[in-house]
């Protein structure tokens, strides 16, 4: 089963320069912080950690990240 956002969570989310938009059901991520994600991933940066300096809080989001 999909993760569902609950309101306080959204406006988490929301708040975070680096998402373009938010749903019950997923997040978008802006093309600026996707490319970083890229770029970091290719020269070995975990993307766990990329999240974890944005911002993000894993255990909202999942731990499940791909790119």
């Amino acid at each position: 089963m999909a993760k569902r956002y609950v309101q306080q969570e959204m406006a988490i989310l929301q708040a975070n320069p680096n998402v373009k938009a938010v749903r019950e059901n997923r997040h978008t991520l802006t093309y600026e912080f996707r490319l970083k994600l890229w770029q970091q991933w290719k020269n070995g940066e975990s993307l766990k950690n990329v999240f974890t300096e944005n911002n993000f809080d894993l255990k909202m989001i999942g731990n499940n990240i791909h790119i």
